[in-house]
């Protein structure tokens, strides 16, 4: 980063007075800077591992990720003391410790139910950081006991309806190594995503209290969460149109296997009839479609013949009396 403070100054619309009120003197921001270039090398190679490993999950539309840059975080620290300032200063001894957003990705998906695929995969896949349990913003008509079944504290109605799942977890720094990293992943629709980029540029975090940006981009959130709703329905207008043509195709398998049996047991009745007066030949043949019938035809449209079957055995016992009549 450049370490010039009045060009950093400048870039954050701060000014020496924030500097000084927040508890900070300058060299020992750039000590916390010097440091934290280098922690953010080893987090990169990280970050990109997990990345890779999220591509192999179906609801997964995108990934995007990417490790806090240096300004940003000193930034960060000054803007966190000046919004609570009994909070801790920190320094280059302990600013790892209570800063958890060094590293982050966003898991995109399109549909909104998508959701539950990419949070079984977190869970399976990554350490949780126990101290703060996986959190989902949603909106206050959504359903709370889904979320809560799948393991999640719930927030609803945050910040004009932003709706996002944010989870904390663990990884090592390096391979089989000991000194473990914290990656904070947020899990979002794409619409949501949008809504959320245009947000944050033009109110956070110097635009928070005005009224004018935040009722525009309320109205703005109503409109990406219409088209969410809508994206979900027709997935499932699809998906049911899917499953009804489906149903109409085994439909008309069965009809076909059905007019076939029809006609087998018609044919059957014919040599019944030959049987009834002791035609051993036809009693040969009919045997033959017998076991045709009984072995052959054991998939799902084998339980069209379950009228028939106690006609064949019946038929079958018929046969064996007239032999021993014979």
């Amino acid at each position: 980063m450049d370490k010039d403070l009045d060009a950093f100054l400048l870039k954050f619309n701060k000014s020496k007075k924030d500097l000084a009120k927040a508890g900070y003197n300058w060299s020992d921001l750039m000590k916390i800077a010097d440091d934290y270039d280098v922690y953010r090398k080893e987090l990169l190679p990280v970050i990109e591992q997990m990345a890779k490993k999220f591509h192999r999950v179906h609801a997964v539309h995108s990934i995007r990720y990417r490790v806090k840059e240096t300004d940003h975080l000193i930034e960060k620290l000054i803007r966190r003391r000046l919004a609570k300032p009994k909070s801790k200063r920190l320094s280059v001894a302990n600013y790892k410790e209570h800063i958890h957003d060094f590293a982050g990705m966003r898991i995109l998906h399109i549909y909104k139910e998508q959701w539950q695929e990419i949070n079984d995969f977190i869970f399976e896949t990554f350490e949780i950081n126990n101290a703060d349990a996986p959190m989902a913003y949603i909106a206050r008509d959504d359903d709370q006991e889904r979320y809560k079944n799948a393991g999640l504290a719930v927030t609803p109605g945050r910040d004009i309806g932003y709706r996002s799942i944010h989870y904390l977890v663990n990884t090592p720094l390096k391979k089989g190594g000991r000194k473990k990293c914290d990656i904070e992943i947020q899990v979002r629709t794409i619409f949501e995503e949008g809504w959320c980029e245009i947000d944050h540029d033009i109110r956070y975090p110097y635009e928070l209290d005005n009224e004018l940006l935040s009722r525009s981009m309320s109205a703005f959130n109503i409109l990406a969460r219409t088209a969410d709703e809508m994206g979900s329905f027709v997935h499932y207008l699809r998906e049911d149109a899917a499953f009804n043509k489906q149903q109409r195709t085994e439909l008309g398998e069965v009809k076909k296997i059905d007019e076939e049996h029809q006609r087998l047991i018609k044919r059957l009745e014919r040599r019944i009839a030959v049987i009834e007066k002791t035609d051993p030949k036809a009693a040969e043949s009919l045997m033959a479609d017998l076991t045709d019938l009984t072995e052959n035809q054991k998939d799902k449209a084998s339980l069209m013949f379950a009228p028939v079957l106690p006609q064949l055995f019946s038929l079958r016992s018929k046969r064996k009396k007239n032999k021993r009549k014979k």
